[in-house]
């Protein structure tokens, strides 16, 4: 077992499945062997196997919040969304004060867009965890993708107080801001998340967007041109430099931009995409 799990931190899925499979052969209940098993199911996409798997473990551990947070994943996998809720809410049940399984149902509920429910989840969860990052991020995203703007922006609120260095509270703030049409707002809101991280995407792209959608294409390019000073090695700005430009059919500027976004991160698709 100690073996197999070695060889799979070293990514030796081959090496871990033939150790897992001698130790099943004279421990077909060995509980580790198993879970282990069961992942490598997952990650082959044989999500009934690692089920069975799952459920041969949780007979003698039926209070796991691993395992059973590892079965409702296979549940999702199999198309079992109601059957992975239901799995969720009993390791809820199981452990009150491990927020973890919450988290995964949160994040299944707004999959399967149950966006109210979600947002009940997370907001009982916020009440046993004020001051959890982790907590308050998944509520602000139930609670935006449920439109409750109010809400959003208060648990923004709670998450820059919780985390003031985290660039998120501030970004999440300005997403709250920006759907509330308070546009000054979201701008200072992006801002100070660019500041605390400046190679952060999602705040600059908001953004220059926000600024794109005024008319304010000027402005947008300056900051991207001022972001692109500050982070030469960050293909980011050239990349929505050029999605600017391509929209105000300044083609060859597009084109330039695209290429030294291309220059800078030659695996990144959306360059050749625009580019092309």
């Amino acid at each position: 077992d100690d073996l197999a799990g070695l060889r799979l931190r070293q990514h030796d899925t081959a090496g871990a499945g033939s150790l897992i499979a001698q130790v099943l052969a004279k421990d077909p209940n060995n509980d580790d062997s198993l879970r282990m098993r069961a992942g490598l199911e997952l990650a082959q996409g044989d999500a009934r196997s690692a089920i069975a798997d799952l459920r041969i473990v949780l007979r003698d551990e039926p209070n796991s919040i691993v395992d059973l947070r590892m079965l409702a994943g296979a549940q999702v996998a199999s198309n079992e969304p109601d059957l992975a809720q239901q799995t969720l809410r009993q390791a809820m049940q199981d452990a009150p004060g491990d927020p973890s399984a919450a988290l995964d149902l949160i994040g299944l509920l707004d999959r399967v867009g149950q966006h109210d429910q979600a947002r009940q989840v997370a907001e009982a969860l916020v009440r046993q965890h004020p001051k959890d990052p982790s907590v308050l991020t998944a509520a602000f995203q139930a609670e935006f993708a449920a439109k409750s703007l109010k809400e959003a922006a208060a648990t923004a609120a709670a998450l820059r107080g919780a985390a003031p260095k985290n660039p998120l509270g501030y970004y999440f703030s300005g997403l709250a801001a920006d759907a509330s049409a308070d546009s000054a707002g979201a701008i200072s809101d992006y801002r100070q998340a660019i500041a605390l991280a400046p190679t952060a995407r999602e705040p600059l792209e908001a953004l220059t967007r926000l600024y794109a959608r005024q008319g304010k294409t000027d402005l947008a390019l300056q900051e991207l041109e001022s972001v692109a000073q500050s982070q030469p090695k960050d293909p980011l700005p050239p990349a929505l430099s050029g999605e600017i430009e391509f929209a105000l059919k300044r083609l060859p500027e597009a084109a330039r931009s695209f290429t030294t976004a291309i220059a800078l991160d030659p695996s990144w698709m959306p360059a050749y995409r625009g580019l092309a």
